[in-house]
C-alpha cells in the first residue's frame, strides 16, 4: 500500500513537472512570436541609431549602450532590434522587478557607485522602470 501511494505521488510529480515545462516552453515561443509581429510593423532600427536617438536627448553614450545590452541579453528573441518607442515590460515581457535592478546596474555603470536609499527610493516613487527613457533618466540623475 506505502509502495503504490510512493508510486502514485512520484507520478503526479512528474507529470507536474512536465506541465511546468511544456507550459514555460509556449511562453517563451508565444513571446518570440509577439517580438516578431512588433518588429514586422516598424522600421528596423541599428544599434548605432538607437544610442543616436537618445544622445540627441542629452542621455551619455555609455549609459545608452550600457542599458541596450543589458536588456538584449534578456529578451527571448536574441538580436531582437530594440526600438526607443517599445515598452520593456508589455512589449519586451521583462519582469519590472528585473528592470528596476536594470535601472541599478545601469546607475552603477554610469556613477560608479551603487544609488543610495534616496535615489533608490526615487526609482520607486516614479512608479516604474518600463522604458528606456525611464531608466536613463534614473542612471544619470543629479543627486
Amino acid at each position: 500500500m506505502v509502495a503504490w501511494l510512493t508510486a502514485l505521488l512520484l507520478l503526479i510529480f512528474i507529470i507536474v513537472i512536465l506541465i511546468l515545462m511544456i507550459s514555460s516552453r509556449i511562453s517563451v515561443t508565444i513571446n518570440q512570436a509577439k517580438l516578431r509581429l512588433l518588429n514586422q510593423n516598424r522600421g528596423e532600427m541599428s544599434k548605432d541609431a538607437f544610442i543616436d536617438f537618445y544622445m540627441d536627448k542629452g542621455y551619455t553614450e555609455k549609459a545608452i549602450s550600457f542599458l541596450y545590452d543589458e536588456v538584449q541579453k534578456n529578451l527571448t528573441r536574441k538580436n531582437f532590434p530594440l526600438h526607443p518607442d517599445d515598452n520593456l515590460h508589455s512589449d519586451y515581457f521583462l519582469h519590472r522587478d528585473y528592470l528596476k535592478e536594470v535601472a541599478i546596474r545601469t546607475f552603477r555603470a554610469v556613477n560608479y557607485r551603487s544609488p543610495n536609499i534616496e535615489e533608490e527610493r526615487k526609482l520607486n516613487r516614479s512608479g516604474s522602470a518600463d522604458t528606456f527613457e525611464q531608466i536613463l533618466d534614473f542612471s544619470q540623475m543629479v543627486p
